[in-house]
């Protein structure tokens, strides 16, 4: 009978400690990324007082502001379709409403007015 020498297996723990630095902080960061919500958008006008405004009714054309409407629960419906925003202004700050135009400011600062088309309302298109 042949005598094996017995080997020893012993656990290197450079090779173990190097594969948990490297495995958990990759499944950290997949845990983080799959559980954040892709749909969710920061809004700098959620928690602000709306700007003042008075704007008619588009279906008696009486005039509606800011202040007639205080203490009573409103949502303010602008239709975007009716302005085509130009191209750089994905992300609006803010927007001011003239006589048949708006202008709108980026968050870079950038403006630009364009005018409003009334036809969109009755027709959808621009």
């Amino acid at each position: 009978m042949t005598d094996r020498p017995q080997t020893s297996r012993s656990v290197s723990w450079k090779v173990v400690v190097t594969g948990f630095l490297l495995v958990v902080p990759l499944v950290w960061l997949l845990w983080r990324g799959l559980s954040l919500n892709p749909h969710h958008v920061d809004s700098p006008l959620v928690g602000n007082p709306a700007p003042a405004f008075a704007l008619p009714r588009l279906l008696d054309g009486a005039l509606v502001s800011r202040a007639s409407l205080t203490g009573k629960p409103t949502v303010v419906n602008f239709i975007q379709g009716a302005v085509k925003i130009p191209e750089g202004f994905e992300n609006v700050k803010t927007a001011r409403f003239g006589k048949r135009e708006v202008t709108f400011v980026s968050v870079t600062g950038k403006e630009v007015t364009v005018q409003v088309d009334h036809a969109f309302l009755k027709t959808g298109e621009l």
